[in-house]
């Protein structure tokens, strides 16, 4: 995989596999930042990236919202709406139908609303099957009740 400009890894991420989809930034305005200057913002055509993969690992996450945050600031004052968990859901139903890739698949955190773990395509109904539960008896306010009980992950 080809890495245009800085490479920049946290410690915590230092093993972890980069795929660079964008390069530079496309804000590239903050006074804080010199990550990206002179580097002109593009994005790569997905086939592109999509050909230089192969994972072993599939991870998918969920947002959550903790206050005194930009982002819960546009919540409130109605500027970001958020998807519902309904669907969140129905997006990863989606990707597991669609998903051929042999691998571990793993959204088990704290912050899922179903927790799954399985390896596409060989576990692809089970995970559908879970989701396809859990998506005709999603309460929105039961999980949001619990999502807002997350003060960290």
């Amino acid at each position: 995989m080809h890495y245009t400009g800085i490479v920049w890894i946290p410690s915590y991420e230092l093993y972890t596999a980069l795929i660079q989809v964008t390069q530079g930034c496309t804000y590239d305005e903050c006074k804080f930042c010199n990550l990206y200057n002179d580097i002109r913002f593009k994005v790569y055509p997905l086939d592109g990236v999509i050909n230089e993969l192969y994972p072993k690992t599939i991870e998918a996450g969920a947002l959550t919202i903790f206050e005194n945050t930009e982002l819960c600031n546009e919540i409130q004052n109605g500027t970001f709406k958020i998807a519902t968990k309904k669907e969140i859901s129905i997006e990863m139903k989606t990707f597991i139908d669609n998903c051929d890739i042999n691998c571990n698949f793993f959204a088990n955190t704290v912050s899922n609303t179903v927790k799954l773990e399985g390896k596409p395509p060989k576990n692809l109904t089970k995970l559908s099957d879970i989701l396809g539960k859990s998506i005709n008896n999603l309460n929105e306010l039961e999980i949001q009740k619990y999502r807002s009980s997350i003060n960290h992950l």
